[in-house]
């Protein structure tokens, strides 16, 4: 419900069933947004949940996307209390954000702030930077730390077959200043049509870590080099292969993953690829690595732009959108 301008109030439920566990909790939630300037936002927010029913021991299920936060019913499960206060930044080629959240439950608390910018220098190339800090103090497990920083560059031109897109991340993450581990990972795809119908990529990654831990120091460089190429065989179908080789120094060992893929267009800015490797390996950190395990996989990709936000807009609230 939206009672006053700005204002919202949810309530919301969560049902999460194992082999012989489940867990019932219902959430209760206040937000406020408010537009401080023609540039500036503001926003704060309060949650509270609780558990009404649990019947068993229910597991945290594994991240579906690691990379946002969790949502209630995927929490290990009790009664929390969260509290969050942000504020947002738009001008013209420039757009940031920024979040504080605490979190106070039966097991401990979390602190989190994150901030986020980015700035289109031309039509052709933009960059962006984001980075997180959050602080867990546990009273049944170990307390961590983790911080996460990247920044990006792209280079996309509207008239030009070269698309070439930059990354460099770094990851740390302590715990109970008994261990400590942290990356520093670089990403690099270029992507070029050589012809009308033949579309190549080339992506390389390198990595260097360091962990810490029982007074051991351990640290490594990882490499990455892949190459993909696709061929239009018609409007809706197209075929390609791919190969991609992971090398670790220290260890002198090589990885490897290779297959073919074939992809279908059903509808327009709509693309589905079916592919297997015949050999495959498993890494977090490189982004050529996400579909390099051995085996089938698909993948289902959308082109979302504005105009498409309109259309669906037109779609859910035709009175709202005009």
């Amino acid at each position: 419900a939206e009672p006053w301008t700005g204002g919202k109030v949810t309530v919301s439920g969560d049902r999460l069933t194992q082999d012989s566990a489940e867990r019932i909790g219902a959430t209760f939630a206040v937000d406020q947004q408010a537009k401080l300037s023609d540039t500036w936002t503001g926003s704060l927010g309060l949650a509270r949940r609780e558990d009404l029913r649990e019947r068993g021991a229910v597991d945290a299920p594994d991240d579906i996307v690691p990379d946002i936060p969790r949502a209630p019913f995927e929490e290990t499960g009790g009664a929390y209390t969260s509290l969050y206060i942000g504020a947002g930044y738009r001008n013209g080629a420039t757009s940031g954000s920024s979040r504080f959240e605490m979190k106070k439950s039966e097991t401990g608390e979390r602190y989190m702030l994150a901030a986020g910018a980015a700035r289109d220098l031309s039509e052709d190339l933009s960059f962006a930077a984001a980075g997180r800090y959050q602080a867990d103090n546990n009273e049944l497990i170990p307390d961590e730390r983790r911080f996460d920083a990247r920044i990006g560059a792209s280079w996309r031109p509207h008239d030009d077959g070269l698309i070439i897109l930059n990354r460099f991340d770094v990851k740390q993450r302590e715990r109970d200043e008994n261990s400590e581990s942290w990356k520093a990972v670089h990403n690099l795809t270029v992507n070029a049509m050589a012809t009308d119908k033949l579309q190549i990529a080339l992506n390389h990654g390198l990595k260097y870590s360091v962990l810490r831990a029982d007074g051991l120091t351990h640290d490594g460089v990882t490499e990455l080099l892949g190459l993909e190429a696709r061929y239009d065989v018609r409007d809706w179908l197209d075929v390609g292969v791919h190969g991609e080789a992971i090398y670790a120094f220290n260890s002198k060992t090589i990885d490897y993953a290779l297959g073919p893929m074939i992809g279908v267009t059903p509808a327009e800015n709509v693309w589905f690829s079916f592919g297997w490797n015949f050999a495959g390996f498993v890494d977090e950190d490189f982004a050529a690595a996400e579909y390099s395990r051995e085996g089938p996989y698909l993948k289902l990709r959308i082109k979302f732009d504005q105009t498409t936000a309109r259309g669906l807009l037109d779609a859910i609230s035709p009175e709202r959108a005009q």
